[in-house]
């Protein structure tokens, strides 16, 4: 019988020993089984549902940001995960002009946000001071959003500074497009500035319409061309991080510094 290493031999085979079953001791393994680590499970975010919803609240209070308009979903979408923080807010009408009368947002954004420091910019100065002679929860100045020297009077007043703006004005397309141009530079790093009531975009009693090329909507879309290519146009879009729109409303994100997005 020939040896495995090919060597002969005149020896007489050994009987082959029975092999002693057992389990072999760990130095003798020649490979290791490799470790399997067990997947991270994350959980998901912890919903209060207790806690009533912005179109809860909304539709308590009346106001037609949840009602004709649904800019609930707009809203729950970037506002839900401020609610506790203590945010500076400023919105562009009081609602003198609702046939509900003023106040229903203002007594949504109250409960909504517990901790905000609310201020509303108001054109009708009478209804503005007749409201809030009763009123503590926010500051209300009285002009027009379309004046450029009152915003700046404005922010020099109130320093600026603000988490989130919400334009919900006269809706015409000299005020959107002036208050934006003027007051974005006032949000904070992060911050959100959102106009409501686009459609009025293509009114022509708002200086909107079917093919006019000076509505916001059209700005709008001048300024998605300016972010794509890096050149942004008009001014303000040089520190916006991204604009989001639904039916009517659209959201615009100020960068945060020090980042590089292009």
């Amino acid at each position: 019988m020939d040896k495995v290493n090919g060597k002969g031999s005149q020896e007489k085979p050994t009987p082959p020993k029975t092999p002693k079953i057992g389990t072999p001791k760990v130095e003798d393994a020649a490979v290791e089984a490799p470790k399997v680590e067990e997947p991270k499970v994350e959980e998901a975010p912890k919903v209060d549902t207790k806690r009533p919803s912005f179109l809860e609240i909304g539709t308590k209070y009346g106001t037609d940001k949840v009602t004709a308009h649904r800019y609930h979903h707009m809203y729950e979408k970037y506002l839900q995960p401020l609610r506790d923080e203590p945010l500076k807010m400023l919105e562009i009408g009081l609602g003198c002009d609702m046939s509900y009368g003023p106040g229903a947002s203002y007594h949504t954004w109250l409960e909504f946000f517990p901790n905000v420091d609310l201020y509303y910019i108001e054109y009708d100065a009478e209804c503005a001071q007749k409201w809030s002679a009763n009123t503590t929860g926010a500051t209300i100045f009285t002009g027009d959003q379309a004046d450029v020297q009152f915003l700046k009077k404005f922010l020099n007043e109130t320093g600026g500074d603000f988490d989130v703006i919400i334009d919900d004005g006269g809706h015409t397309m000299e005020q959107q497009k002036t208050s934006i141009d003027i007051l974005f530079d006032s949000v904070k790093p992060g911050g959100l500035y959102f106009v409501e009531d686009l459609a009025t975009s293509y009114v022509p009693k708002y200086g909107g319409g079917t093919g006019v090329k000076t509505t916001f909507v059209e700005r709008v879309k001048e300024s998605l061309d300016g972010m794509m290519l890096s050149k942004p146009v008009p001014y303000f879009m040089a520190t916006v991080y991204s604009v989001d729109c639904m039916k009517e409303v659209c959201a615009f994100s100020k960068r945060m510094p020090g980042e590089i997005y292009d």
